[in-house]
């Protein structure tokens, strides 16, 4: 195998089933390779989606979701805000509001709450304001709506943080999904964890994309 090899794409597709309902237009299965060398590709697949989205048409994208094997370790990464600065350019744009929420196994257990928040925020500071609420926004989808969840267990522990940002797009969502899984495992999930992003305010009939690893 090409040791430079990031991931590789398996299954893919889409519903574009048109009756009012919220669909998961566009997701995909990529198996990631050479762990011990690099982060989980997160951010490389939901570019992916994102860009096959983008040549579909104009379509408002309100969610995301993402699948993630941390139970396979990998090297500590870098932080990445400041490579990511053109979020910061819209200086003068509204803030939207998105809710991440998290989901893995063995309930209570499942991680430190505060140590992940602290290291989401301190990878996050200059993009995004971040609190911990007791829900998802109104309207985001359950975890057992979500394609993937079957990858995890029983007994969930949950985290929802909402966040203010600049922007609220599919690059944005593979940025916090990015970065919140590297603060996930910070604060000590070591199995698979699914990370759901969703714009607040956004109707159940709007259009959701995800990324399964």
């Amino acid at each position: 195998m090409n040791e430079l090899a990031r991931w590789r794409q398996e299954e893919a597709g889409g519903d574009w089933t048109q009756d009012g309902n919220a669909r998961q237009v566009a997701w995909l299965q990529a198996e990631a390779v050479n762990l011990d060398k690099q982060r989980i590709p997160v951010w490389m697949a939901l570019a992916c989606v994102d860009d096959a989205v983008a040549k579909i048409g104009t379509l408002e994208t309100v969610g995301a979701h993402a699948v993630l094997p941390l139970h396979r370790r990998t090297p500590p990464r870098p932080r990445l805000v400041n490579a990511v600065e053109w979020f910061s350019l819209q200086s003068e744009a509204p803030k939207r509001e998105f809710t991440i929420s998290l989901y893995t196994t063995n309930g209570d257990k499942a991680f430190d709450a505060d140590a992940l928040v602290a290291e989401f925020r301190s990878s996050t500071t200059s993009l995004l304001n971040v609190e911990p609420v007791d829900e998802p926004s109104a309207g985001a989808p359950s975890p057992d709506e979500l394609e993937g969840r079957w990858l995890l267990g029983d007994n969930l522990a949950q985290l929802h943080l909402l966040c203010q940002a600049r922007e609220w797009s599919l690059d944005m969502a593979a940025l916090v999904t990015d970065a919140v899984a590297h603060a996930a495992e910070a604060g000590g999930v070591h199995q698979p964890l699914l990370v759901s992003a969703f714009r607040r305010g956004a109707g159940r009939e709007q259009d959701c994309a995800d990324s399964e690893q």
